[in-house]
């Protein structure tokens, strides 16, 4: 029996040492021939255009693919060009089963598309064709070269691609982004936005009249070209200039023109300036003009504006461009009227989606064009208590709401009381409304003159 059971091992012996040395020598050509970037279908690398469905990736020219060999350890490495992958390199290796990785590692801009990637194979026969598995944490900004003389990104020029139809930046998800476009008519354009990673944003201008410019914003998901309307209840109009030399997007709602951004000045109409006082106990006995930045952070000044104090609203040397004012109730009002009512006027108002509000974001559509982003509030509170109806803030400062809430000063007291208009994630209304404390810092959005 003993001499039985030592045949067998000896035969598992041989058989293994016959699979290995099969293993060893059969060899198989491995070919990565597809790129897939989860969320990002259809892509087809070589193109260099926007599609009507898709931008078409832009990569570093030569990628490392490290291959490892399961059980043995060994390594492997093959360069790869994603933008052309009919040219890959191929590579021969031993039947077996094998991993891969590549990591294309990028700053906060790049002119190509950062990723990374990891996944397993079998080569098991002649020929082995890879799809690579990817994943960015990138964005993409584009602005069609038509009427551009120059784009850039935080004061970084964009790139353009090969057939000068588009700039292009691909941006590190996070931050906030100043976007600055000048025109061959020699006018300047600015856009503030956050971008998170498979978001597209695509700008271009449009001509009006012969002498006018007028900006136009596109919005793309999951790099996915889809057209916002333009027009519906509101329209751009043109820009303003506020006294820091600040360009602002407006736009025409019924008969109202207002800014499309949130107020970002430090200076009054006049040119005086406006103190900086830090969000913090200064504010408990504050009695003059002043601004904040929410949290004390300049980096969300591009895309929320500045936190006002009520003293700025009531100060006759205006907060707001030369011509333009502050809005009162009546303002405000006139606005909520226009747009069906106070109950669903939100909607119509906040910016679409979540990249800037938090989830649900109820009713949102930005039909108007009017771009209302949630910039919160400070609040300096002598006692536990509520900012306005439902907004509850602790004793001391408090930077609160940012995400949730758009809160706007209006310009109007009532028995000794501030109002400002509030929009809100969790509903799609517009409310009017009084404010419990005066010591708080807000957004404005100012309104042109009749």
């Amino acid at each position: 029996m003993r001499q039985i059971l030592l045949y067998i091992l000896i035969f598992i012996g041989l058989a293994s040492c016959q699979k290995f040395d099969n293993e060893q020598n059969h060899q198989g050509v491995v070919n990565f021939s597809g790129l897939n970037l989860g969320e990002f279908s259809n892509l087809n690398a070589n193109a260099r255009s926007l599609a009507t469905s898709t931008w078409e990736h832009i990569y570093q020219e030569e990628v490392e693919v490290v291959i490892s060999r399961q059980g043995s350890g060994d390594t492997y490495v093959v360069n790869i060009n994603p933008n052309d992958l009919s040219s890959a390199e191929q590579i021969e290796l031993p039947y077996g089963d094998y991993q891969y990785a590549i990591q294309v590692n990028g700053g906060a801009m790049e002119d190509f598309l950062p990723f990374v990637a990891e996944g397993n194979f079998e080569v098991a026969a002649d020929m082995t064709n890879i799809v690579i598995d990817a994943s960015t944490d990138y964005g993409l900004v584009t602005v069609r070269n038509d009427l551009v003389e120059a784009a850039s990104i935080n004061g970084t020029g964009l790139a353009m691609t090969e057939d000068e139809a588009y700039y292009y930046k691909y941006i590190k998800e996070g931050g906030n982004l100043s976007l600055s476009i000048n025109s061959t008519a020699e006018e300047q354009f600015e856009e503030s936005l956050l971008i998170e990673a498979y978001q597209h944003f695509h700008y271009f201008l449009q001509m009006q009249d012969e002498s006018n410019v007028s900006f136009i914003e596109f919005i793309i998901g999951e790099f996915e070209y889809v057209e916002i309307p333009i027009g519906g209840s509101g329209e751009f109009v043109n820009k303003v200039i506020d006294a820091s030399d600040n360009i602002y997007r407006t736009v025409q709602i019924g008969s109202q023109t207002w800014m499309a951004e949130n107020l970002r000045t430090t200076k009054f109409c006049n040119g005086e300036e406006i103190p900086n006082v830090e969000g913090g106990g200064a504010w408990e006995s504050l009695e003059e003009a002043a601004w904040t930045y929410y949290d004390n952070d300049q980096n969300y000044n591009s895309l929320f504006g500045k936190l006002y104090s009520r003293y700025v609203v009531d100060d006759p040397r205006n907060i707001c461009p030369c011509g333009w004012r502050v809005p009162d109730n009546a303002d405000w009002e006139e606005l909520q009227e226009y747009l069906g009512g106070a109950a669903e006027a939100g909607g119509k108002l906040k910016a679409a989606g979540f990249n800037y509000w938090r989830s649900p974001n109820m009713g949102a559509n930005d039909e108007t064009r009017f771009t209302a982003y949630p910039g919160g509030a400070f609040v300096y509170a002598s006692e536990s208590g509520n900012l306005m109806n439902g907004q509850s803030v602790s004793e001391g400062a408090n930077f609160s709401f940012l995400y949730s809430l758009g809160i706007w000063w209006s310009s109007s007291v009532n028995e000794g009381q501030g109002n400002a208009m509030k929009l809100n994630h969790a509903n799609s209304a517009a409310n009017l409304q009084a404010l419990q404390t005066q010591q708080a810092a807000l957004s404005i959005r100012c309104v042109k003159n009749d």
